[in-house]
């Protein structure tokens, strides 16, 4: 679900966005706004106090792709287990990695529990040369150095580094909670990727980035050796977040206007996917002409949409309204929408879908 906010998210896999509405991740796919990505640094860039363990880290690195575009990962087992960010493993298609080695072996999806981003892939492999990392016993500390192996710009597993700014931050509801923030210059591709601390433990996988009024950041779903998590998925849990179907955007007073409903309120639906629950429910996308504006560009007008207002009788003020109350529901459940269409209300019952069903 995407919601206009005061900064700026990226989803760092070049692959697909979390939740309803597609929030901004690190997998390599095109977004949809203008973005302005901090510069990378080359391998030379990297501290030397950093160098053995970003070339420990890099090697046993892999880039993750699948039809939809590529990500990171990192081998966690002798055995061909491979660690990624849920939103590479499920955007779509067979996943296959490529090793530092240059061997480009077939994956198969474990496990994933998408409200923290992670998922577990094995590697179709009886050999597996490339090391594995090491789980950190603790998250790191405020102020501690971080480097990040990704294939982001084109690269192929180059580091990234930086230092952490808060154990604790929040994104929006799209977004898991309790995230790492750093000064990491990380991009689209190295969703994924491992964050390791001074010791080449893994402390986290890379999942987004922001810009805001405060500068650039990026953000991490952490992960040490007693996380519960990383238990389940390794042993098949697929814990996925619940999803209407729709991709939905906050709107402002002009668009409100221009549908005849006064004012903002709830969120307006950009589009629906086809076969979901909000598909099979009746909710549309709407209908759109392009005209010139008084510069001679030509321009989107909408002319008919759905207004998603409230949900179970809810409220729904903007998409983190909508999105935070879906992920109290599972897959399965239904819930009732109310949606304004042109001059009428209507209510339309939405059973909820999983992300590989839509």
């Amino acid at each position: 679900m995407k919601a206009r906010r005061s900064s700026k998210l990226l989803v760092l896999s070049s692959l697909a966005a979390l939740g309803v509405v597609a929030g901004t991740t690190l997998a390599q796919r095109t977004p949809t706004t203008a973005f302005h990505l901090a510069p990378g640094i080359s391998p030379a860039d990297v501290p030397s106090s950093l160098q053995t363990v970003y070339q420990r880290t890099r090697t046993a690195t892999v880039r993750v792709t699948n039809d939809d575009g590529l990500g990171t990962g990192f081998f966690i087992s002798k055995d061909g287990l491979v660690l990624t960010a849920a939103h590479v493993a499920l955007s779509g298609g067979p996943l296959k990695v490529t090793t530092t080695s240059g061997q480009r072996l077939n994956a198969t999806l474990v496990g994933f529990d998408e409200y923290r981003d992670l998922a577990v892939l094995k590697v179709n492999t009886t050999r597996q040369a490339n090391g594995f990392l090491a789980l950190a016993d603790a998250s790191p500390n405020v102020g501690a150095a971080v480097l990040a192996v990704g294939n982001s710009r084109g690269d192929f597993n180059a580091p990234r580094t930086g230092e952490v700014t808060n154990t604790s931050a929040t994104l929006g509801a799209s977004f898991p909670s309790a995230l790492i923030k750093t000064t990491m210059p990380l991009a689209p591709g190295d969703s994924g990727g491992p964050v390791v601390n001074a010791a080449g433990q893994v402390v986290g996988v890379s999942t987004a980035v922001g810009v805001s009024q405060n500068g650039y950041a990026s953000y991490i779903s952490p992960v040490t050796k007693s996380s519960k998590v990383l238990t389940e998925i390794r042993a098949g849990v697929k814990r996925g977040t619940p999803m209407l179907g729709v991709t939905i955007t906050n709107f402002d007073e002009e668009t409100a206007a221009s549908l005849g409903l006064g004012r903002p309120g709830g969120v307006l639906v950009t589009g629906v996917s086809e076969g979901s629950g909000a598909a099979k429910a009746g909710v549309r996308a709407p209908r759109t002409t392009r005209e010139l504006d008084e510069r001679g560009f030509s321009r989107q007008r909408i002319l008919s949409a759905d207004v998603i207002t409230a949900v179970d009788g809810r409220r729904v003020v903007d998409g983190d309204a909508l999105v935070g109350y879906l992920r109290t529901k599972k897959i399965g459940d239904r819930v009732v929408l109310t949606v304004q269409r042109d001059a009428k209300s209507v209510k339309l019952t939405v059973t909820l879908g999983a992300k590989t069903q839509v």
